[in-house]
């Protein structure tokens, strides 16, 4: 009888150790969705502190901000004397690629004829999702001989490096508004 009292307890530890493993099996696997979820969450806020980061120090921006208006005002402000030497003093700005990408065949002759190009109401914004990237926007008049200037709105993508400790523009890509007679 003893023997018979002793097999039921045992089964029953057993039946409570089996019910208890599946307990916690349950609550390690909805565990594991928590953690894969907090993982997720860690990942996003990471991200959005790089964000920030990168949009954050607004000396640098600030100082970032100033070299590329400077840099546009010498590509984008000319006449048929300075035509071809501002490109000279574009090399303080940009790298020789994007000056080539800029200049196309224009940079190897004077034009012929008066010609007048001169940018205002410079925007730049910061491209947070990317260092040391930005969007210059800027409104172009530009006038050939005597006709009417043509004004039209330029958005460029930049991105900027460090040359010999100073800022340099690695990449532009351009994108033009519609032309308008104003």
């Amino acid at each position: 009888m003893k023997k018979n009292i002793l097999i039921g307890v045992e089964m029953v530890l057993i039946i409570l150790a089996v019910i208890s493993m599946i307990g916690l099996y349950q609550d390690n696997k909805s565990k594991e969705t928590v953690i894969q979820d907090n993982k997720t969450k860690i990942k996003e806020l990471k991200y959005n502190l790089t964000l920030q980061d990168n949009a954050n120090n607004t000396t640098d921006i600030a100082e970032k901000t100033k070299f590329i208006n400077s840099a546009f005002s010498y590509y984008l402000n000319y006449n048929e004397d300075n035509y071809n030497s501002r490109f000279k003093e574009l090399e303080t700005y940009f790298s020789l690629d994007v000056i080539d990408k800029l200049s196309g065949a224009g940079v190897t002759e004077k034009p012929s004829i008066a010609i007048k190009s001169s940018a205002r109401n410079y925007v730049t914004y910061v491209n947070p999702a990317e260092p040391d990237s930005f969007v210059h926007v800027t409104d172009i008049f530009y006038q050939v001989a005597d006709n009417e200037p043509t004004t039209f709105k330029n958005v460029y993508v930049i991105h900027l490096s460090e040359r010999d400790n100073e800022y340099i523009v690695d990449n532009v890509d351009v994108f033009s508004g519609t032309p308008t007679n104003k």
